[in-house]
């Protein structure tokens, strides 16, 4: 398991920056601050593995927080550095301080799925199969390389993308999607829109409409149609009982 700590002062950012990092089935996010001084007296402690950090924060920003585990700590660490400028200057200066990668924001999945295999590898060189594994444990990795894609494409996800990005034949995996997960490829996605849906409805500031869209719903219907069927009551109810429970 790949521990990862996240320093970022922006709250929605960086909750949202967690639930993308743990859907992978790897990454294990310990800790999440807002600030450097906080994240300085946990570091000895927590130990991490890999640490994200912003570059622009009130107080110490990335680049010297850098500067501070370079001379402060002895653990090897991989440092990315996230930002929403195009702050070439601190970049450059990160890569003198061994940083190993830039970050920008919005966040790409497919960035960050790219950033997260390198990460892997440098880590366990032999990731993701190590030699002499037997195909239960085959099937088994491969069945977590599939949830993670489509966990992380949940408003694309295909059955024909999956199968291209795992270089398989579409229905032999849709048959041991189905053996391995016990349903169906579509039954799968469904039941992770659903889950991701419900954590939307909580935020009221996006709409019902433009949730659907995230989850890969162009019909607003369609979608209360599914949420409907699922969970016994409508997108619509289900946020009016959580409001009220919250007052």
């Amino acid at each position: 398991m790949i521990k990862v700590m996240i320093i970022e002062d922006e709250k929605f950012f960086r909750e949202s920056f967690e639930r993308k990092l743990n859907k992978f089935q790897d990454i294990k996010v310990v800790s999440s601050f807002e600030n450097t001084k906080e994240a300085k007296v946990k570091l000895t402690q927590l130990v991490p593995d890999v640490i994200f950090s912003d570059i622009r924060m009130p107080g110490e920003n990335g680049i010297e927080f850098l500067e501070y585990i370079n001379h402060e700590i002895k653990q090897p660490v991989k440092y990315v550095l996230v930002s929403g400028y195009a702050d070439f200057a601190y970049a450059k200066r990160a890569m003198q301080l061994g940083a190993f990668d830039f970050l920008e924001k919005p966040i790409v999945m497919e960035e960050l799925e790219a950033l997260i295999h390198r990460i892997r590898k440098e880590i366990n060189p032999h990731y993701p199969y190590q030699p002499g594994q037997n195909n239960s444990i085959d099937d088994t990795q491969m069945m977590n390389k599939a949830k993670d894609w489509i966990l992380n494409h949940l408003e694309s996800a295909t059955l024909d993308n999956l199968a291209q990005y795992l270089q398989m034949n579409s229905s032999a995996l849709s048959r041991k999607f189905k053996k391995e997960a016990g349903m169906s490829f579509i039954q799968f996605v469904t039941q992770e829109r659903m889950k991701y849906s419900k954590q939307l409805l909580n935020n009221p500031l996006i709409k019902i409409q433009e949730i659907a869209k995230i989850l890969g719903y162009e019909d607003q219907r369609y979608f209360t149609e599914v949420f409907k069927k699922h969970f016994q009551l409508s997108p619509q109810r289900y946020r009016k009982i959580k409001d009220e429970q919250e007052k």
